[in-house]
């Protein structure tokens, strides 16, 4: 049986190393991206590759608007936590609640804000539908509003980037507000919304009624990927609000996710979240953070990973690592 290894990635660089432990241990890993082993997230995805939207794919994804907050008190650091080993590589910093469990999502000291929270999710699916998730964007361009006081949530509020591709694929990322969150699916004919909880649209209604499209659209969303679904499929009857069918709620994509992940153990197949493809919608998601931050278009090289002739980008690729908690290699 291979050794397995379930992970997220922290920085692009971290990609890197992931990517390279997992090939020299020749490990079975999956990253936590549950929405790949959704099918109404599967099945939008094989009605963007269609063609029934129509030419000049655009496909935007809406993250939700980001925390605000702070300045927060330093306190004492509680019994049972380590706080030193807790920060690991980042920079030591006195105890403060808000920057560990749960809200330290809002802080770029740890991770990315909504961009790298919700996008890690819905840009991955986005990279998926534009056929690009085997590569990287070529040029990022982004906006956002921070708060640069010391000890507040510092990751963006609200955001709006354009990530661009080789081959003329267009993605677009917005915080869209408090409550909007998912992804609109936009050719010249039609569009589609797809989210957690519902797959809507013109378009869905018609596939729907034509037992012809459903076959077919089915049928494409299951050769999106070659490995052991975790579940079985079940077929969908209410496309508008998928969590009131019982059989195919949220808690069944964890379980099938998991259950991919142990067959793929099994028969030593690639996990449907596999290390290179979502690498590459992790890399996305860092790269438009970095683009808000320094609030300019960059130019990216998907082959070597780094940024054209941009030493201040380049520099935020990797996170300096504190004595004692290095993981390069």
């Amino acid at each position: 049986m291979k050794k397995s290894i379930m992970y997220l990635y922290a920085t692009v660089d971290e990609v890197r190393i992931l990517r390279k432990v997992v090939a020299d241990s020749n490990c079975i890993f999956q990253v936590g991206n549950q929405q790949r082993s959704c099918q109404w997230f599967r099945e939008a995805i094989a009605i963007a590759q269609s063609g029934i939207l129509g030419d000049n794919l655009i496909v935007t994804c809406y993250l939700g608007q980001g925390p605000s907050g702070g300045p927060f008190a330093t306190k004492p650091v509680p019994d049972g936590l380590d706080w030193d080993r807790w920060l690991g590589q980042t920079a030591s910093v006195p105890y403060v609640p808000q920057r560990c469990h749960g809200s330290f999502r809002w802080w770029y000291e740890y991770s990315g804000g909504k961009m790298t929270d919700w996008g890690a999710h819905h840009i991955d699916i986005a990279q998926w539908a534009l056929g690009v998730i085997g590569t990287s964007p070529v040029e990022i361009e982004g906006a956002g509003l921070h708060d640069t006081r010391e000890n507040c949530f510092n990751t963006a509020q609200t955001f709006s980037g354009t990530l661009k591709f080789a081959n003329g694929a267009k993605l677009c990322v917005q915080d869209g507000g408090k409550k909007t969150n998912g992804i609109l699916l936009q050719g010249d004919k039609e569009r589609i919304f797809v989210n957690r909880g519902k797959l809507v649209g013109n378009m869905v209604d018609k596939i729907t009624a034509d037992a012809r499209w459903n076959a077919k659209i089915r049928e494409a969303a299951g050769h999106l990927y070659g490995g052991p679904y975790g579940r079985p499929e079940v077929k969908l009857k209410n496309y508008a609000s998928v969590d009131s069918n019982a059989d195919s709620s949220w808690t069944r994509v964890r379980q099938s996710h998991m259950g991919n992940f142990f067959k793929c153990i099994e028969t030593g197949a690639q996990p449907i979240s596999d290390v290179v493809t979502v690498g590459n919608s992790t890399i996305a998601c860092h790269l438009a953070n970095i683009a808000l931050r320094l609030g300019r278009k960059l130019t990216f090289d998907p082959a070597t990973k780094t940024f054209v002739d941009d030493d201040a980008a380049n520099a935020m690729l990797a996170r300096k690592q504190r004595k004692g908690y290095e993981i390069g290699m």
